[in-house]
């Protein structure tokens, strides 16, 4: 799992940013033969050109694997300390011992690669909080959904709030181009008279990469998912979630146009854990990781009353005895104690 690239500079953003435009205004400029696949290919679809491959539910359990098509994300699927983890990851490894086989998780290089590999029978299905949209689903077949998110516009504290669509006008907004996000924008941008600037970013930048940026300065506004924006609120204190700019929108599982047997199998799966009532295992795993951060809030509400006398927490004093005891800074062991706990003695860990 190799962290993308990150920008030295507000200035190498950009020059990445203005390369991405050069190159698609130098494509804008070819032949009309080639204009439905500039569109495809901005919308982060494959070709029309492209044949899906056929792959049966019975061929799946022959083989004994499912192969998964998804991202690597602290909300989809990740490695910690050698152990496969994720909110996808868990829920459709749930699903895949239903079906008494075994999971093998692939990660294609960018978010636009998952619908052609899929296609290109490289996976059996797509588990990446992917979201529903009329434009994916003339390549795809949907799953029911396993879960309805809404989209928000992310800020920081310092900076002025965005308290509905309309203040995003004359705006920066740095979006992935194949993202939901994008798409929901750019039909904002036709209500509002085309005057939010939407800025593509590298298709291979998670969400979560994005709002690191957001926090560092390199960009001033974006947008997530209110669960992915929630969760992110946990390791930001001045990350603001500001106004709702979409209508409720369904998440689901994406296999190739044939698939029939297998998306069967997978409704069956989704009706049991979470369609028909939310099961007790669909419960746990969503608190696991997306409500975790509620646990902080004790921690964030004390840090801003221990500020006003100087103190971080109600243990510096112990803290200062052993980090002179042992050798260390005060700054040192209190980072790793925040890092750990945040401070609170009874804390357990998220995982």
């Amino acid at each position: 799992m190799e962290e993308p690239h990150r920008p030295a500079t507000r200035t190498a953003f950009i020059a990445i940013v203005i390369g991405i435009a050069i190159a698609a205004g130098s494509i804008g400029c070819s032949q009309n033969a080639h204009d439905d696949e500039l569109v495809y290919e901005m919308l982060g679809m494959p070709s029309r050109n492209v044949t899906p491959r056929s792959i049966s539910l019975d061929s799946i359990i022959a083989r004994d694997t499912l192969r998964v098509l998804t991202r690597n994300s602290a909300y989809t699927y990740f490695l910690h300390r050698g152990t496969e983890m994720g909110f996808e990851y868990e829920l459709i490894s749930d699903f895949a011992d239903e079906l008494g086989v075994e999971l093998k998780m692939v990660v294609p290089p960018k978010w636009d690669d998952m619908i052609p590999w899929l296609l290109d029978g490289r996976g059996d299905i797509i588990a990446s909080a992917m979201t529903v949209t009329p434009e994916r689903s003339e390549y795809v077949r949907f799953s029911d959904p396993y879960n309805t998110i809404h989209q928000v516009v992310l800020t920081r504290e310092s900076d002025p709030p965005v308290e509905s669509p309309r203040g995003l006008i004359g705006r920066q907004v740095h979006v992935r181009r194949g993202s939901s996000y994008y798409r929901r924008l750019t039909a904002l941008n036709a209500e509002l008279g085309d005057s939010i600037d939407v800025v593509p970013v590298p298709e291979y930048y998670g969400t979560e990469y994005i709002i690191r940026l957001l926090m560092d300065r390199v960009i001033d506004v974006t947008v997530a998912d209110v669960n992915i924006a929630q969760m992110e609120q946990s390791h930001y204190d001045s990350l603001r979630i500001d106004c709702r700019i979409s209508e409720d929108e369904q998440l689901a599982w994406a296999v190739r146009p044939d698939a029939d047997s297998l998306l069967a199998a997978v409704n069956r799966y989704i009706d049991h854990v979470y369609t028909s009532g939310r099961s007790a295992f669909y419960n746990i795993l969503y608190r696991r990781y997306f409500e975790h951060e509620h646990r902080y809030d004790t921690f964030k509400n004390s840090l801003r009353m221990f500020r006003a006398d100087g103190r971080i927490s109600h243990y510096d004093d112990i803290i200062t005895r052993n980090a002179d005891r042992y050798g260390f800074s005060f700054s040192l062991v209190a980072a790793q104690v925040y890092q750990e706990s945040r401070f609170d003695p009874n804390a357990k860990s998220w995982a």
